[in-house]
């Protein structure tokens, strides 16, 4: 049975992209509502 969830995870794992795109994604997502926060105060 564990291995079955270990298989899901596996895949799933394996369809993000590289942990660099993901880090800029998640900086301009940072950066967008920053912007979005100083312009709306």
């Amino acid at each position: 049975m564990s291995g079955l969830w270990l298989d899901r995870l596996g895949r799933a794992g394996n369809r993000l992209p590289d942990p660099a795109m993901l880090f800029l994604a998640g900086t301009l997502v940072v950066m967008l509502l920053s912007h979005l926060a100083v312009t709306l105060d």
